[in-house]
């Protein structure tokens, strides 16, 4: 029951993001949509930016799991996968950038996501030095990526998906 109720309490999110900004939105509203009362949200979660880290969390940890699954062995190779996955959330990503969180959406996995690149780029033998050179080139690189694909999201019939995706592999040889 407990997941039934996250999930319909996050469709409700969703729902509620297609009218309104994330800043307009209220607990109450969400608890509403969900036909639950706030107190049965607030045994999920502290606050609606908790319910909305909590699923940037949970998608990371989805693209961690999949990734260390592929195990792509060169930059060209670790981009495709990540469109491609991106690409499955496309709706999703969507709504959240509509709603203006594209700013929330990379900051969140500004948090996450370099402990990742770090591994897949050295490992884990790496100086202090390098560890903070590498971090801040996945900001740079997850930035770049991250502005590409969400403006495509917006204007997708400027370019195809193939084509886009071609044009960032090519940056990244």
């Amino acid at each position: 029951m407990s997941l039934q109720t996250k999930s319909r309490i996050l469709k409700s999110f969703f729902n509620l993001l297609h009218t309104s900004s994330f800043d307009d939105i209220t607990v109450l509203n969400i608890a509403t949509e969900a036909e639950i009362s706030r107190n049965t949200f607030y045994r999920y979660f502290n606050s609606k930016d908790q319910l909305f880290n909590e699923y940037l969390d949970q998608l990371m940890h989805e693209w961690i799991n999949y990734i260390s699954e592929k195990q792509p062995k060169s930059n060209p190779e670790l981009i495709d996968l990540l469109f491609n996955f991106w690409k499955t959330y496309s709706y999703e990503f969507k709504v959240m950038i509509n709603a203006e969180l594209n700013a929330r959406i990379l900051e969140r996995f500004n948090e996450i996501f370099p402990n990742y690149f770090i591994q897949f780029r050295k490992g884990e033998d790496l100086s202090p030095k390098e560890s903070v050179d590498l971090k801040y080139i996945s900001y740079l690189r997850l930035g770049g990526i991250w502005n590409v694909f969400s403006n495509w999201l917006i204007h997708p019939n400027e370019i195809t998906f193939n084509s886009l995706l071609d044009i960032v592999k090519s940056e990244y040889q």
